[in-house]
């Protein structure tokens, strides 16, 4: 019973260690791990071969995708699958739609106010988090996180650029136009 237990903790430990996530496995594929944002402390980097679609419903689309926070200062790359929900009747071009069809007399600039104010009533996004891992920078497992949020993403913010970016990536067409 204790070798059965022992090979069981061997694989599974085989097993964690095949997945793990490194710095320079990040950095060397390029046209999968795209460099999304880089500040002066961190890096976020976008899986482009983990983006997939849930929903396909017209208005309403669900994607899923996997983000990489890298944090030079704490050493450490935490791994975020995430889920995003968009309501296409708040995309850029629906809202630039509506605003004509509203408001035919209206300029430009009142136009652009108007759709600018119905964006931050509601982004047309939501996302939650659907598993959570973190690495050193190494690429040694460290331990799984707790996912612990669903929200509302709130409009021109970093996580609207971000989902807006996966949802271009993946239907070859804007969300935002920013």
């Amino acid at each position: 019973m204790k070798r059965i237990l022992l090979l069981i903790i061997i694989q599974l430990l085989y097993i964690q260690t095949t997945f793990a996530m490194s710095l320079a496995e990040l950095q060397s594929e390029p046209n999968r791990y795209t460099n999304y944002k880089e500040v002066q402390s961190s890096t976020l980097y976008v899986d482009l071969n983990s983006i997939q679609a849930l929903r396909n419903a017209h208005p309403y689309y669900t994607l899923k995708a996997k983000i990489y926070f890298v944090s030079y200062a704490s050493d450490s790359i935490i791994e975020v699958s995430e889920t995003y929900n968009y309501n296409y009747n708040q995309s850029f071009d629906s809202l630039v739609n509506k605003a004509l069809q509203l408001y035919p007399t209206y300029s430009d600039d009142k136009i652009t106010d108007w759709i600018f104010k119905e964006a931050e009533k509601n982004s047309g996004i939501t996302i939650g988090s659907t598993s959570i891992k973190c690495y050193n920078l190494d690429g040694k497992y460290l331990n799984d996180g707790k996912p612990s949020y669903t929200k509302n993403v709130e409009f021109f913010t970093n996580e609207f650029f971000v989902a807006s970016f996966i949802y271009n990536k993946y239907y070859a067409m804007k969300f935002w136009d920013a």
